[in-house]
């Protein structure tokens, strides 16, 4: 875990209970998009979720955008550039961390991490991103949440709340994008 020990309030409890509970009853994308949209607002308030997923079969990265904004198909192919864009870029930054959740927003503007991403953020309104995956037992990268355009301010706590979302996160979409 990123930071010290952490205590859900009784509220943070109650929000994690519903995510939990509501995640074993996805099985389609629609369902996934009403939950990002929906319980996973209650502790990681955001605009955009954008999922990768590699079942490791030699087949293409799945991609999926769940976004209560507008954006064009253009400008989500930039983002999710291989070869550079923002999300396999924060990827990248997530491996490198040893796979920690990894918040990047402008009053951490003092680590590197930050000024890596800062134009991008600025550019694309982003804002702000909260990310974390899954790996399997060889160490390679089978899932990876990107949560964007959030607005509120983000703290340690927030990386607490990705470890603790991340295994229903994954096995909710892991049913409804297959």
């Amino acid at each position: 875990m990123m930071g010290g020990e952490f205590t859900l309030t009784e509220r943070e409890a109650e929000y994690l209970f519903r995510i939990i509970d509501s995640s074993i009853n996805i099985f389609l994308r629609h369902q996934l998009f009403l939950w990002a949209q929906g319980e996973l607002q209650g502790l990681l308030p955001h605009g955009m979720l954008i999922c990768l997923f590699d079942e490791g079969n030699g087949q293409a990265v799945n991609i999926e955008r769940f976004s209560r904004t507008d954006m064009d198909e253009i400008r989500f192919s930039e983002l999710c550039r291989p070869d550079g864009g923002i999300v396999f870029r924060a990827m990248s930054a997530w491996s490198a961390g040893k796979n920690q959740p990894l918040l990047v927003y402008p009053n951490n503007s003092h680590t590197p991490t930050y000024k890596h991403f800062s134009h991008d953020l600025r550019h694309e309104n982003l804002q702000r991103i909260a990310a974390h995956g899954m790996f399997d037992a060889n160490g390679r990268t089978t899932c990876f949440f990107t949560f964007t355009q959030i607005s509120a301010a983000l703290s340690e706590r927030h990386a607490y709340f990705l470890e603790l979302l991340m295994p229903h996160a994954y096995g909710a979409g892991a049913y409804a994008v297959s």
